[in-house]
């Protein structure tokens, strides 16, 4: 395998991404089958068909909970993706029919929480919400399109019901697809090894292309109150003529940083997707 991306991307990372993480957690472990017949890949449904179990005391099947928002057998070997639409607007409508929102939580490789999904208090800080403001928050960690549910970290624990026939969760370790079938890269047969890495080393690479359009996503945010600030200022009462420039000219300064910002991000995206294509091909020619 030609790993010259890999070492490019770890130059990258270390010079963008040397951020404090390390937050450990605890999981209900799944594979995406999740001991259903003809499923696959299905750890979402999974870690929702674990949340009712364990928390709730409902035993149903993952197959249930997608039948039951129409989603038919065609659909039992398809990974869950925002992307989809059909999956995600299914997804949206099982979450307000259970009155329960749905968190995302980025994990490492290393099965640690990413910085900036962590509060500096140690509490978690969501990457994505679906359904947010029901107070049923249920924490979700995704490693790539692997989802499982957290049940239990620093400042959060999620109460067992008493009917559960989940009795705990195991340490979280992230997982890859291999044959529909999700396990740790540790566990891939020796044939899969270098199959397994490149998947790491591509998840890894989305999730900070994703990482920094969020950022762009949110300066673009702030530069559009500040603009409405700045219009505010511009109509205001209470300032003369020089304090309303000295604000303007702070925030023309704060919105031209950003706009700097933002284009140096894009730069790093188009790098890292160029690097992301490069993989795409090799794990292509290791399927």
């Amino acid at each position: 395998m030609n790993n010259n991306y890999y070492k490019k991307y770890l130059i990258y990372k270390n010079k963008y991404l040397s951020l404090k993480g390390g937050t450990r957690f605890t999981s209900i472990p799944n594979n995406g089958n999740g001991n259903e017949p003809r499923l696959g890949n299905q750890c979402m449904w999974i870690s929702i068909r674990d949340y009712l179990n364990y928390h709730r005391g409902i035993i149903t099947t993952a197959t249930a909970l997608k039948r039951s928002i129409g989603l038919g057998p065609p659909t039992d070997l398809i990974e869950f993706d925002a992307e989809n639409k059909q999956l995600y607007d299914s997804l949206v409508e099982l979450t307000k029919r259970l009155n329960i929102s749905l968190l995302f939580i980025i994990t490492r490789t290393d099965g640690s929480i990413a910085p900036y999904c962590l509060n500096e208090n140690g509490t978690m800080n969501p990457f994505r919400t679906i359904n947010g403001g029901t107070g049923n928050n249920v924490y979700i960690a995704s490693y790539g399109r692997h989802f499982e549910l957290i049940i239990n970290s620093s400042y959060y624990q999620l109460e067992r019901h008493p009917n559960s026939t989940i009795q705990t969760g195991v340490t979280y370790r992230p997982k890859v697809q291999i044959d529909n079938i999700y396990t740790s890269p540790s566990n891939v047969p020796e044939n899969k090894k270098d199959l397994a890495k490149a998947l790491v080393d591509n998840t890894e690479l989305q999730q900070n292309i994703d990482y920094f359009r969020q950022e762009i996503n949110k300066m673009q945010n702030e530069i559009k109150q500040n603009e409405l600030d700045i219009n505010n200022i511009r109509i205001s009462d209470f300032l003369d003529q020089e304090e309303k420039q000295a604000f303007i000219n702070n925030y023309n300064i704060m919105i031209n940083d950003k706009r700097v910002l933002i284009e140096q991000f894009r730069i790093k995206i188009a790098n890292l997707s160029d690097e992301q294509s490069e993989l795409e091909g090799i794990i292509a020619s290791l399927s």
